[in-house]
C-alpha cells in the first residue's frame, strides 16, 4: 500500500518514467535470465540510438532517474543486481536523449570472483551503491 500512496504522490510525467524503468528492469530481467549471451551481448551492450534530441538539462534527468528507479526497485518482490539496474538505466536515459555507457569491472577477491556494474553518463560513474560520482 506504501508503494501505491508513494506512487500516487509522484507528478505525471514522473509516473510515466517509473513505469518505463519498472518495464525497463523487469525486461532486464528476463533478458539476462532467459537469453543466451550471445544474443544479450547484442541487445544490451550496442549503442543505443537516442530517441529524442538530447535533454536540456541531462544531469537533473539524471538525478530523476536515479530517484525513480530506487523508489521502482525497493518495491519490487526481488532484489535486482547492479546489472539490471544499469541495464535499466541506461535505456530509460537514452529513451530522453541522453548517451550513457554500461561498465562492468570484475576483480579476484581472495579467489572468488567479484563483479560489478555501473554506468558512465555526464562524466559521472552512476549507481556505485546507487550514487554517482565524478570520473575525473
Amino acid at each position: 500500500m506504501k508503494a501505491i500512496t508513494g506512487f500516487l504522490k509522484l507528478s505525471h510525467p514522473q509516473r510515466l518514467v517509473a513505469l518505463r524503468l519498472l518495464w525497463y528492469i523487469i525486461r532486464a530481467e528476463f533478458i539476462l535470465r532467459f537469453i543466451p549471451y550471445a544474443t544479450v551481448q547484442k541487445i544490451v551492450f550496442t549503442k543505443k540510438p537516442l530517441r529524442r534530441p538530447s535533454s536540456p538539462e541531462p544531469l537533473h534527468t539524471l538525478n530523476c532517474h536515479l530517484r525513480l528507479l530506487d523508489m521502482v526497485c525497493r518495491n519490487l518482490p526481488w532484489i535486482p543486481t547492479c546489472l539490471r539496474k544499469a541495464i535499466a538505466l541506461h535505456d530509460s536515459l537514452a529513451a530522453h536523449g541522453i548517451d550513457s555507457t554500461i561498465r562492468i569491472g570484475v576483480c579476484r577477491i581472495q579467489g572468488n570472483l567479484s563483479a560489478h556494474a555501473w554506468l558512465e553518463c555526464c562524466n559521472l560513474e552512476v549507481l556505485k551503491n546507487g550514487t554517482y560520482s565524478s570520473l575525473y
